[in-house]
């Protein structure tokens, strides 16, 4: 049965600071990637030097990036949904998201694996099986066995995985939410609500809870399969991410109280950085931990999205280019930085000189490479990306923030 079109009494508002948000969220990708080269965890190639500073910026990234992600996701999401009609959505979820990951896994993620594989110098690699052999000998092992294991793996892409599921899962949850007669009156009352008093800083207790049952038996994986802890921490992000810009009222809380919830996210992550350590599964410790990170989490991305829209939400001259490219951004910048940071982290060099010459050589090869991209048909869809004609006939018509990427 077709799904019903389901359309906003009037065209949505445009939301410049969603597409902002993200690109800024995308370009700070290239610091946060290239960072990891050099702080104390296992990654794909790591410098000889290893450096704490970089350490503890990766660290206070990876407290609220990919959350953030998926509630920028959640907040396109309902907005496209403005537009389009179910079914219009799941087939333009599975070309844009779908295609590309496919397009991912096959191209863009195995020389990623080859340079860790190349590398048996570089110790605290993720996996550290060794193969000797140039790049076509390697690509026919790429399909042997599952990494880290094996060779097989999405890689950064578990996110445009993560996404494509998360949004044909809650779907009919969203659908239902936009409904005039069911779903709208009852979202009303609930934003209302939360939009008085101290309740939206209170709105993360739900991530807490399942954070707290299930980050005890369920660690992270990527993997999609068996990452339930994950998978309820994301999903109910980019649920929030879809109310939180359905009604006014809820929006105009988010602003008024940015300041209070960046003076919370401050002071929180102080703690977490001088509190942190090992803590038993289930645990008060652990009990304890969860609940601050979740906190400080959500305070952060509150934060973000508060000072987005009174800064961010109004056109300029160089968003529209930047938000088109920032999905193609997105998929190659990691094996850029992973190929590039093989030559850089052998040099006689200090860390602060190897990761401005990595990160800044990562980002202008990346921008070169969306811009290939973008002129041909081919390499559009095959990076998620709308046909250029198609482009070029509803640039005026579109609402902003239709999800153009992940």
């Amino acid at each position: 049965m077709a799904t019903p079109m389901v359309h906003s009494p009037e065209k949505p508002a445009r939301r410049h600071d969603i597409d902002a948000l993200r690109v800024l969220a995308v370009l700070l990708l290239i610091y946060f990637h290239s960072a990891r080269a050099f702080d104390h965890e296992s990654w794909h190639i790591k410098n000889g030097e290893l450096s704490k500073g970089l350490g503890t910026f990766v660290g206070f990234v990876d407290l609220w990036h990919m959350p953030l992600f998926f509630l920028l996701a959640g907040a396109s999401t309902w907005l496209a949904l403005g537009r389009r009609s179910g079914r219009q959505y799941i087939l333009e979820r599975v070309r844009r998201l779908f295609v590309a990951l496919l397009f991912g896994c096959l191209v863009v993620v195995p020389p990623q694996v080859y340079v860790e594989r190349i590398s048996p110098w570089s110790a605290p690699r993720q996996s550290p099986i060794n193969f000797e052999g140039t790049y076509l000998q390697f690509y026919t092992h790429f399909f042997s066995g599952i990494y880290p294991e094996g060779n097989f793996s999405w890689h950064h892409l578990w996110f445009v995985a993560y996404l494509l599921t998360y949004s044909l899962v809650a779907l009919p949850l969203v659908l239902w939410m936009r409904r005039p007669k069911r779903g709208q009156p009852f979202i009303h009352r609930l934003t209302r609500a939360m939009a008085e008093g101290p309740w939206l800083l209170l709105a993360c207790v739900p991530i807490i809870v399942a954070e707290m049952v299930l980050r005890g038996k369920f660690s992270t994986t990527h993997a999609l399969y068996n990452d339930w802890a994950a998978h309820a921490h994301f999903i109910l992000v980019f649920l929030y991410g879809c109310l939180l810009i359905s009604d006014e009222r809820i929006s105009e809380a988010v602003r008024r109280l940015k300041g209070l919830a960046l003076a919370l996210a401050l002071v929180s992550a102080a703690v977490l950085w001088l509190a942190f350590g090992a803590a038993a599964p289930y645990s008060p410790r652990y009990f304890a931990q969860i609940a601050g990170w979740i906190a400080c989490q959500w305070c952060w991305l509150l934060a973000i999205l508060g000072y987005g829209q009174a800064h961010l939400n109004r056109p300029h001259p160089l968003l529209p280019h930047a938000a088109e490219i920032a999905y193609p951004f997105y998929i190659l910048h990691q094996t850029v930085i992973v190929v590039l940071a093989h030559q850089v982290v052998r040099w006689h060099a200090s860390v602060a000189v190897k990761f401005l010459v990595l990160s800044t050589a990562s980002l202008a090869a990346t921008v070169v490479l969306c811009e290939l991209v973008r002129q041909f048909n081919v390499t559009r869809f095959l990076f998620g990306m709308p046909a250029k004609r198609r482009l070029a006939r509803t640039d005026e018509s579109r609402p902003e923030s239709e999800e153009k990427r992940p």
